[in-house]
């Protein structure tokens, strides 16, 4: 029930016919012609485009298949194989594409979403390390996402006290101190990240001016 779209004897053609044509999925020996092997072909069209790779090969090696695997393929078949073998590691290399595409999309949706808000949002770990800034979030601090990755969320929400209270508290409302010296009073709120396993995985600081 699938169409093959072409058949190229070198890495080299391997990746141009994938520019080209566009298929839905590449089914890649390692041993080919040419000065490219079929891992490093593999690693070109994965990183160029989202195509999925499947190996199908008779190569067996630990070595050999701890490079394909930093490819991240769909699939690793030896030879020989049978014709329902083969057909079940394509829909399974098809589905985990699809749910990939699916999980992109989620992400991308999110990453605009967060950027757009207008209060500022920092997430973190469990352990209170920073693990995103939005937008908002990096003007109201000071630091930029990449820089602040990392570091611990009082450091970068650093807050002063409120009214004289002795008290410094990354809650409610606050003086924020910004890298810059301009303190901006703000109300933060705390929410939990929840894990699959019930355990908090992290908290979202949502910091309004």
């Amino acid at each position: 029930g699938y169409g093959v779209c072409g058949l190229e004897a070198t890495g080299e053609g391997a990746i141009r016919a994938t520019r080209e044509r566009r298929p839905d999925l590449v089914l890649m020996d390692i041993r080919l012609k040419g000065g490219l092997d079929g891992i490093e072909a593999a690693q070109t069209i994965s990183q160029e485009g989202d195509c999925p790779v499947v190996f199908l090969t008779a190569y067996s090696e630990d070595q050999t298949i701890e490079r394909a695997r930093r490819t991240a393929p769909y699939g690793y078949i030896l030879k020989p194989v049978q014709d329902r073998e083969l057909d079940v590691a394509l829909r399974m290399a098809f589905s985990k594409h699809r749910a990939d595409r699916e999980v992109r999309a989620a992400k991308r949706w999110f990453e605009t979403l967060i950027a757009a808000l207008p209060d500022g949002v920092l997430a973190t770990d469990r352990m209170g390390l920073v693990q995103l800034l939005n937008p908002a979030a990096e003007r109201l601090t000071g630091w930029s996402g990449s820089e602040a990755e990392g570091y611990p969320v009082d450091e970068v929400a650093n807050t002063l006290p409120v009214g004289g209270s002795p008290e410094r508290q990354l809650l409610q409302d606050s003086n924020l101190l910004a890298r810059n010296g301009l303190v901006t009073p703000v109300n933060i709120d705390v929410q939990p990240i929840p894990g699959d396993d019930g355990r908090g995985v992290g908290f979202v600081y949502l910091v309004r001016d």
